[in-house]
This record gives structure tokens, C-alpha cells and sequence, in this order.
């Protein structure tokens, strides 16, 4: 087990929820992921998914370091799941509504990013590439149509 690995860059209060959940399996966390997330992306890179952590329901981005360097820069607290949770927290901040991040955990071999899950929602990879073209309000069409305006206000500000 390589629980003592595991290490809360931020969000203490639910990375120490996340470690506890991976240390009482008895599993490494990669093991912990694949058993446990109700996968929704895996790639060479990555495990996305929905867990339940202290009877919450969670979103879970699994960051595998793809080299010797990238796992380097997971050590040093750099990597693509502390920038998301920084980068979150700010957006929150400025008033523009995204999943409010729970905590950034090291593991061996990646990060682990932690934020709320919001119930029923569907990513735009995942309309896009399931061909969604409905129309109307509530839609895909509607979805594009509110990315955009989200975009162009982070463009202005």
C-alpha cells in the first residue's frame, strides 16, 4: 500500500476525506480509481470519474504523469490539478459559476484533483461528441449558445 505517499497540497478538509476513502481499501490510488469512480473518461493520461467521498457526491480527475519530468512537477505541487483547483477558485471568485474544487491529493505516480459533482450534468465533449442537435432552451443548442457568452466574458475580463 502506498497510502503514506499520499499527501493534501490543498483542500484539507476533503483531501483528508479523499486519503482515508484510498488508505482503508488497502489499495495504491490508481487501484482505488479504477475501482471505485464511476468512470466517465479514462485515457493513457487520465481518470475521470464520480465518487462518493464522506457521503458526497464528487467529480474525480485522476492526472497520470506521462514522464519522469511531469511526475517531477506533480512533486512540486505544479501540475495540471493544483493549476484547475487555483484556476477554479478563481473564476469563482470573479462571479462565474464552475464546480467549486475540494482539494488537490499527490499520489504515486499523478494527482488527483476533487471537486463538486453537479447531479445530471453532461460535459460539452461528451454532447459534442454524441452528435447532440436538439434546439430550443435547455438544449444543446442552448448549451453552445451559454459557452459562448461564458467565453467571451472571460475574454473581457
Amino acid at each position: 500500500m502506498n497510502a503514506p505517499q499520499l499527501k493534501v497540497l490543498v483542500g484539507d478538509r476533503w483531501g483528508l476525506h479523499l486519503v482515508h476513502e484510498i488508505e482503508r481499501s488497502s489499495l495504491d490510488a490508481y487501484d482505488w480509481a479504477t475501482k471505485y469512480l464511476q468512470l466517465i473518461k479514462s485515457t493513457a493520461s487520465s481518470l475521470v470519474g464520480l465518487v462518493d467521498i464522506d457521503e458526497q457526491p464528487c467529480y474525480l480527475k485522476f492526472y497520470l504523469g506521462k514522464s519522469r519530468w511531469q511526475r517531477l512537477w506533480f512533486r512540486l505541487g505544479l501540475g495540471r490539478g493544483s493549476r484547475s483547483f487555483r484556476m477554479a477558485n478563481e473564476l469563482l471568485h470573479h462571479g462565474i459559476l464552475v464546480p467549486r474544487p475540494l482539494s488537490c491529493v499527490l499520489v504515486p505516480g499523478g494527482m488527483i484533483l476533487l471537486t463538486e459533482a453537479i447531479s445530471g450534468a453532461i460535459d460539452m465533449q461528451a454532447m459534442w461528441e454524441g452528435g447532440h442537435t436538439e434546439t430550443g432552451e435547455g438544449t444543446a443548442h442552448g448549451c453552445w449558445h451559454g459557452a459562448g457568452l461564458c467565453l467571451a466574458e472571460l475574454h473581457n475580463a
